[in-house]
């Protein structure tokens, strides 16, 4: 069950040209002190126009609220280096 906040807040995505996908994106400071958005998963530079969706949206892109399930092996958040 996700908390109230998660549940009625909308997440900005947007399609990342190096994952081929939709992606969660949040914002970085260049070094000329520009904000650039990203793709939460490999860092690349976004420049598709966002998508504001909701929770469940994100969960359907394969991110997950709350504590990680407990699943082994890479790819199922088992070896924590990967965000799905």
């Amino acid at each position: 069950m996700r908390a109230p906040e998660v549940q009625s807040a909308l997440f900005p995505t947007a399609r990342c040209p190096a994952c081929e996908q939709a992606v969660l994106t949040y914002i970085s400071i260049d070094d000329n002190g520009d904000e650039r958005r990203r793709c939460v998963d490999c860092d690349a530079d976004i420049n598709d126009q966002l998508q504001w969706v909701s929770a469940a949206d994100v969960e359907e892109l394969g991110y997950q609220f709350g504590a990680p399930h407990k699943k082994s092996g890479c790819g199922g958040g088992g070896c924590g280096s990967c965000s799905r």
